[in-house]
Formats: structure tokens, C-alpha cells, sequence
């Protein structure tokens, strides 16, 4: 019987070098035997690969969203999304959407991954090329790939012409991990290595095409002043090499302008922009002309003019090492710290190390036995089948994936280990504010100076952004009398929680032997704005995870119960039902809501003071506040507040008041509005904020509802505040009460103002 083919899937980045490049690669693997499975991220309109099928639709915002907890069920392990987003970190401006655990953007990454697990299965690959190694997708993929025991080698565009890097362990640009780190030089050059040498010299080869454009302002400007020349290449400032090793500096910028400043006096400067563009990371860079050059140029052209080349980890580094001149490294390239370069621990050091003049050249031999390294152990020549098996072979299945932080800047770290916190406080406190709060000193201070505060408040459960009118909690149906019992009814968020499985299991704790009521929303489509989308069977399995063995699921739509696949809204009855509970549960019909107060924080407001207790309110706008914009269970309802006055703030008042010989507005100025909003039109009824009757109503099915404060049109205009909005409160009632306000008049916690 013949055997199969060793089976590849090969992931490409998007774009017209990353598929050039890839297909090279499939060639080469092709020709050694193996079946090639391209995968590109997503489509690009690149020529396909005969053998291809794109890993997203359409980019990562057609990933399926999957909250931690999700993930761990389908999959059994998490990801460590802070870690594996280290290069966005370093790259990108810091957003909710990045440093909170269960925003949209986290979830789709997890959806990422879970695309390439059923990917990687259906290909039945035995081995995954992993491109670039450090952006987030080729992170996430490298560690599924891993999860799922697969040999995983990380690929990428080579240093020179008609080569591709190719290593099993890691990215050249996390020095110490890849597997060339560890190879020592040879005893001797190979004829290979010295030949190559002579190759490049001669036929002034580079790994871009180069522009010859500006060869005679190079030759005018070098005319101009014998002073030595130090050459500066540019390298694109969010490139994995480039974020790298930058220790104590945020950016390539930064290091950059400190290296620059560094430079003696008696120097001049020839600076080239990277050739694939993008902005120079020194383009604020002030300096006299005579002295800086910043110029498109041949390389071979500006290396033979330079006495020294200082680069923080460019590739011209090694073009440079093969032309015999100095080079100093501030990062730590694949050719430094091998005999052959200047390292410099600080850009300060730079001034040190051009006191003297130009460095000594780089020994002949050191040079040759670093080209041989490379060539043999980091690169692989289109075509090299032998070359390809080895590393294949060199692959171990499953090898796990190490933590990229410690390569990267003290402030990525420092981020890092901040959003780990804002983590650990979301699971135990739940909210993100209380999660804010516990952090450290040093924490707070990291992300002050780097994430705006006010779009965090907007995550207020660590996932994505919640609508205010999500602050209040949801309408409790009152099941006692269908389940024979005093039932204890839990406002917990199951779907709003990172440990919806830890939070139940302490509910349950505390509440032993009771039966617990919990209210949760139906799955959605993908655009629900929770952190968790429960299902039915999500729901069995969670409740079996928190050691709740019995679980009843009943629906809920327009005030009356029913399958829980109908529902609106579903309530989870947890404990053991005496004997016809079921029964009537599943028999019953029209249904009663429990007492359901809605927090001011549920509310918004125009200019009013958030305070721990509530809104403050001015008059300063005639609606103050408003909110929240929810739906009711069909049926009759009566409406309570509580309005706090603060007493001092209305003395001032009324003495301002007297003095300028205005009327003393009092508080009964002050209006409570319970608007109806519906298709045909809105409806709203009012009633003195201070007075003792509340407002009954009759909810229909497709409005929703408003409250609100109300100030007559020639009102006063001072700001400071005169009263404190704190909550308000719905009692549904039987519409066959005799007499409906008698219902609704029982005592309430409200203050009244005197006359």
C-alpha cells in the first residue's frame, strides 16, 4: 500500500511579497514531496496557490466570536491573549479593544484560532508554516499549531535574494530562541560561503532593488567636507526586528533621536529611508544639512562612503559585514554579539565608541563564518530540498511556544503585566471599575500615560462596550407560586462575567439547599454586546461545571412563560423542585414580575454629577437626566422614585435668590416624566418629583421606556446642585386591582420638599 504524503499547511500574511514569497516556498516543498495546503489569512486577490483556502472570509472581523470560557469548553485550553499580542503592544495605539480580556477584538482572535484548529484538521497537515512569528494571527497560530502536536516552523522573507528564513524554534528576531543562535562558526570558511561573498562584492547584490537616483547629490554633498561618515540606514519602525531589544525606549523614534544625539560633532550623517517606505522614524529630526544627509540612494553606494555603519537591527547591518566595514548594533540582529559588531548596551555609548575615529573593520574570516551560519542553519535557497527536510526533521511535534515578552520594551512588559491585573480584578470584583480601583500605584500610572480612561469606563464588565441602559438589571418573574417555594433570586450576570462557572458555584455555596433563580439573555447571532452568548447546552454544562446537578430553563416573551428556544429572556431555576413544580412550570402561562429597581447609573445625564448614590441635578438643562430606554413585560405597572434634595444647596439658593430679588424657585418646579415611546407615537405622563403619588401605567408590547426630569422653560440657569437622583422603581399590579392607586401608595423611601 502506498504511503501518503506528509501533509503541509502553509499560512501567508496578506499581500503581493507575502504570496510571491509563499509560493516559492510551496515549490520548494512540493518538489521535496509534500502536499502544500496554502492558507492565506485572508483573500487578497493574489494569484492562488492550486491547493488554497483562505483562513478568514474576509479579515479578522469575520472571525466567530468566543469568550475565554467559550474557547476552553470547545477547545480545553486558553490563550494568552496579553502575551500573544505583545507586537501590537509595541505597535499600536493602546485601546480598550487591546488591553481588555473580553472585548470583541479579544474574542474574534480567539474565533481566529478556533478557524484554524477546524483548518489545520480538515487539512490533516503534519506540519504548519508559521509566517512572520511575531504579529498577533502568527502567534495564535504557532500556539494551536502546537496545541494540536503538529511540527511548526516559522517562515519569512530571507536576508538575501532567492532565500527564505526558515527555523523550527523561532523568528530570527528573538535572539536566543531560534535555532541558528546555537550553531558555532566553523573552523574554517566554506568555499560556499567565500564565493557567495565575492558574488554579492562584485554584482553589488541587496536584498531590495535599489535606487541609483541620487548617486550625484551623494557625490556633491560627500565633496563638501572631509569629516567621516557615519551611515544610518532606516528600517520600518513597526517591523518585529525594529520593536525589539529597545529596552528602555518605547519606539525605534525614540532610540533613534537619542543615538543621534550621541553622534560627536566631527561626524556627519548619511541617512536612508527604508525602501518600502513608510514613515522614517526620525522624520521630526532637526539638524544642519551640511552635516545630516537624508537621501534614496544605491547601498553599496552608501556603504563604500561611510567610515562606520550604526543600525539598530537592520538588515544592512549584514550588507554591510559582507562589504568589511564597522558596524555598531544598539538591538541584538542576528549578526551581533557573534565577534563581528560594536554592541552598545545605550545609544549613549555611541559617542564613546566615535571618540577615536572609525572602529576597525570586522576580521575577514568572522565575517565568512557568520555568512556560513546563516546560509546553512537560517537560510534556505529556493529549491534546496535537502535544506527543507533537515529543518522539517529538526521540528519536534508539540514543541510548546515560549513567552516573546522579555524581548520586548520595559513599557511593553509594563503593559502587559497591567492588563494581567485589570484581568485578575475582573474575575474577582467583576466590574471594571472595582477592577481600576485594586490595581497598583505603578499600574495605574502606566496605563494613565498611555490609554484614555474615559473609553475604558465605557467596558464596564472587562468585554464589550455596554450600553448605559444595560446597567440595569433585567425584570424578575415571581415563580414562587409555580414552584411551591421561597425561591432566592440572583441578580448575577452570568453573561457579563469572565468565570461565569466560579461565580455560580459561590452563588451556590452560599445559598446551599435553596433553589436559586438567575435571568439570562438568549443566544445571539454574534453581535450581542455581552462577553458570553450562552446556549442551551452551554447553559447544562456550565451548570454541572458550578456542582448545580439540577437545572430547569424556562423562557419568557411578553409576560408569559414558555420554551426556552422562544424566549426573549430565560430564567435558570437551579435546586431541587418539589414534587409538580414542573408541572406547573411547564402548564403556566401569564406570569408576575417581581419588584424591579433600576440605579441611576443606569440613566444618562446631560451636565448631572455621577456621585456613589446618584445623579446630582441643576437646572441647568430642562432635562437633567434621562433613561433607559428599556422595554416592560406587557401589563399594568406603577412607577416609584427617590430623590434626594440637598438641603444646604437650597438654602444658598434661596438667600442668592432673595438678594437679587428673584422668585425662590422651589422644588416643586421639579417634574418626574414617564415617557412611552412607541411606533405611532410617544406618549408621556408627568407628576411633581416631590409629591406622593407615583405614576401607574399600562406597558404594551413593542414600546419601550423612558424617565425623566423635567424643568419649566424659564427656569433658573445656575449649575451647582439642588437634588440627588438615586434610583427609580416598577411594581407590576393586576389590572382588575379596585383601586389602582391605593395598589401603588404603599410607604417609599421619598423625601418632600417643604413650601
Amino acid at each position: 500500500m502506498k504511503a501518503r504524503p506528509v501533509r503541509t499547511i502553509l499560512f501567508r500574511l496578506p499581500g503581493h511579497e507575502s504570496a510571491i514569497n509563499a509560493h516559492r516556498l510551496a515549490r520548494t516543498a512540493t518538489q521535496a514531496g509534500l502536499s502544500v495546503h496554502l492558507s492565506p489569512y485572508w483573500p487578497d486577490g493574489e494569484t492562488a496557490w492550486p491547493d488554497e483556502t483562505a483562513l478568514l472570509e474576509v479579515d479578522i472581523s469575520s472571525a466567530p466570536r468566543l469568550s475565554a470560557f467559550a474557547f476552553e469548553q470547545l477547545h480545553g485550553f486558553q490563550l494568552d491573549l496579553v502575551e500573544l499580542s505583545a507586537h501590537l503592544f509595541a505597535t499600536e495605539q493602546l485601546t480598550p479593544d487591546l488591553m481588555l480580556p473580553e472585548t470583541v477584538w479579544r474574542q474574534r482572535l480567539r474565533g481566529v484560532a478556533t478557524t484554524a484548529i477546524t483548518l489545520i484538521h480538515e487539512s490533516d497537515a503534519d506540519i504548519v508554516f508559521v509566517p512572520h512569528g511575531a504579529e498577533v494571527v502568527s502567534r495564535i497560530l504557532a500556539e494551536v499549531a502546537s496545541r494540536l502536536n503538529k511540527r511548526v516552523l516559522f517562515w519569512e522573507s530571507g536576508f538575501f535574494p532567492e532565500h527564505l528564513y526558515l527555523d523550527p524554534q523561532a523568528p530570527h528576531f528573538f535572539r536566543g530562541a531560534a535555532q541558528t543562535d546555537f550553531y558555532p562558526f566553523r573552523d574554517a570558511p566554506s568555499d560556499h560561503a567565500r564565493a557567495f561573498r565575492d558574488t554579492w562584492r562584485s554584482e553589488r547584490r541587496s536584498k531590495y532593488v535599489q535606487d541609483a537616483s541620487g548617486e550625484a547629490e551623494l557625490a556633491e554633498w560627500l565633496a563638501s567636507d572631509s569629516r567621516p561618515i557615519l551611515f544610518l540606514p532606516g528600517q520600518v519602525a513597526t517591523d518585529a526586528n525594529a520593536v525589539v531589544g529597545l529596552g528602555g525606549f518605547d519606539t525605534l523614534g525614540d532610540l533613534y533621536r537619542a543615538a543621534l544625539a550621541a553622534i560627536p560633532d566631527n561626524w556627519r550623517i548619511l541617512y536612508k529611508p527604508h525602501p518600502l517606505g513608510g514613515q522614517s522614524p526620525i522624520i521630526d529630526a532637526r539638524m544642519d544639512s551640511g552635516r545630516f544627509l537624508s537621501l534614496n540612494v544605491d547601498i553599496h553606494d552608501a556603504l563604500r562612503a561611510s567610515d562606520v555603519v550604526l543600525t539598530h537591527s537592520s538588515n544592512v547591518g549584514l550588507e554591510a559585514l559582507l562589504l568589511g566595514k564597522p558596524v555598531l548594533c544598539l538591538g541584538r540582529p542576528i549578526y551581533a554579539t557573534k565577534g563581528l559588531t560594536i554592541d552598545l548596551d545605550h545609544p549613549r555609548d555611541v559617542t564613546k565608541a566615535l571618540e577615536a575615529g572609525a572602529p576597525p573593520c570586522p576580521q575577514d574570516e568572522t565575517i565568512l563564518g557568520l555568512l556560513d551560519n546563516v546560509l546553512s542553519h537560517a537560510l534556505i535557497a529556493d529549491g534546496d530540498i535537502e535544506t527543507l527536510r533537515q529543518r522539517i526533521a529538526q521540528a519536534k511535534p508539540g514543541s510548546p511556544q515560549t513567552s516573546r515578552l522579555p524581548w520586548y520594551s520595559t513599557t511593553v512588559n509594563a503593559l502587559a503585566e497591567a492588563a494581567k491585573s485589570i484581568e485578575v480584578g475582573l474575575r474577582t470584583r467583576g466590574r471594571l471599575d472595582q477592577a481600576l480601583a485594586a490595581l497598583s500605584p505603578d499600574h495605574l500610572a502606566t496605563l494613565a500615560s498611555h490609554v484614555d480612561f474615559e473609553a475604558l469606563e465605557a467596558h464596564r464588565f472587562g468585554g464589550p462596550s455596554t450600553p448605559r441602559n444595560h446597567y440595569a438589571p433585567r425584570p424578575t418573574p415571581d415563580l414562587d407560586p409555580l414552584l411551591g417555594l421561597s425561591a432566592i433570586y440572583s441578580d448575577l450576570r452570568l453573561e457579563n462575567l469572565l468565570d461565569p462557572v466560579a461565580a455560580l458555584r459561590a452563588l451556590a455555596k452560599q445559598h446551599a439547599e435553596k433553589v436559586l433563580v438567575l435571568q439570562v439573555p438568549p443566544p445571539g447571532d454574534g453581535t450581542h454586546d455581552t462577553i458570553q452568548n450562552f446556549d442551551l447546552p452551554t447553559l447544562g454544562a456550565l451548570a454541572k461545571l458550578a456542582g448545580c446537578a439540577d437545572l430547569k430553563i424556562a423562557g419568557q416573551e411578553n409576560g408569559r412563560l414558555c420554551e426556552p428556544e422562544q424566549g426573549t429572556q430565560l430564567a435558570l431555576i437551579l435546586g431541587s423542585l418539589p414534587v409538580g413544580a414542573e408541572d406547573r412550570l411547564s402548564r403556566a402561562s401569564a406570569i408576575r414580575y417581581r419588584e424591579w429597581r433600576i440605579p441611576a447609573e443606569a440613566l444618562e445625564t446631560v451636565s448631572g454629577k455621577r456621585t456613589r448614590n446618584g445623579i446630582e441635578i441643576s437646572t441647568a438643562s430642562i432635562h437633567e437626566l434621562y433613561g433607559p430606554f428599556i422595554p416592560l413585560p406587557p401589563g399594568d405597572w406603577v412607577l416609584h422614585w427617590r430623590i434626594r434634595p440637598y438641603r444646604m444647596s437650597s438654602f444658598l439658593a434661596f438667600i442668592r435668590d432673595t438678594l437679587s430679588i428673584r422668585p425662590h424657585r422651589r422644588y416643586s418646579d421639579l417634574n418626574i416624566e414617564w415617557v412611552e415611546h412607541a411606533q405611532d407615537a410617544d406618549h408621556a405622563t408627568a407628576q411633581p418629583a416631590f409629591g406622593k403619588q407615583p405614576i401607574a401605567f399600562r406597558a404594551r408590547t413593542n414600546a419601550i421606556y423612558e424617565i425623566r426630569t423635567s424643568w419649566p422653560g424659564n427656569r433658573s440657569r445656575h449649575s451647582w446642585p439642588i437634588a440627588c437622583f438615586e434610583y427609580f422603581y416598577l411594581t407590576q399590579i393586576h389590572s382588575t386591582d379596585a383601586n389602582l392607586h391605593d395598589h401603588a401608595s404603599r410607604p417609599i423611601r421619598q423625601s418632600h420638599a417643604s413650601r
